[in-house]
């Protein structure tokens, strides 16, 4: 058997509360702009413009390396298909209006 590590990149529902904006496109280029992602995990319980914090029960892909490749010349990307069709059918479920 070959050791391998995987990266999974999951998907987080973050809820930023009192957002002040002309629209709700602008809200959301407020709310993006408002939080330190990179240390989202570390703040979030200090700090109330961050919360809510939960999984979003979805992942959008993964990369896989094996160990002992430096080079990562073995390492692939997998997108989640299963997931995938889920976030589809939950998009025209909830109606989705359209991009930022």
């Amino acid at each position: 058997m070959k050791t391998y590590h995987v990266h999974a990149f999951a998907l987080v529902r973050v809820r930023i509360p009192n957002i002040q904006a002309k629209n709700q496109k602008q809200a959301i280029r407020k709310a993006t702009d408002q939080l330190d992602w990179y240390r989202l995990f570390e703040i979030a319980p200090k700090d109330p413009t961050a919360s809510d914090i939960e999984f979003g029960e979805e992942f959008s892909h993964f990369l896989v390396d094996e160990d002992g490749d430096t080079e990562f010349k073995q390492s692939k990307w997998y997108m989640d298909s299963y997931h995938d069709q889920v976030s589809k059918r939950m998009r025209k479920a909830h109606d989705c209006v359209g991009s930022i």
